[in-house]
């Protein structure tokens, strides 16, 4: 009789417990995921500045040519 009440109460305990063992790794999946797409976010943004960046300085050698001068390095 106590060993039919231990399997009634491991058993679900069990269960639980390796339910809770893929939910760990989901939310390890799922951090790691974030982690990846906040770094090519920053990727990004880095590169955005970095032509904006470059459009100004290509604006600004597009005007000194016009003015006929030579753009100092």
């Amino acid at each position: 009789m106590l060993l039919a009440t231990v399997d009634k109460i491991t058993g679900p305990l069990k269960k639980m417990r390796q339910a809770s063992g893929i939910t760990a790794t989901q939310l390890k999946e799922t951090q790691d995921r974030v982690k990846s797409l906040n770094k090519q976010s920053a990727q990004i943004d880095g590169y955005r500045k970095v032509s904006r960046s470059l459009g100004i300085t290509a604006n600004d050698l597009a005007k000194a040519q016009k003015r006929g001068e030579t753009p100092s390095a």
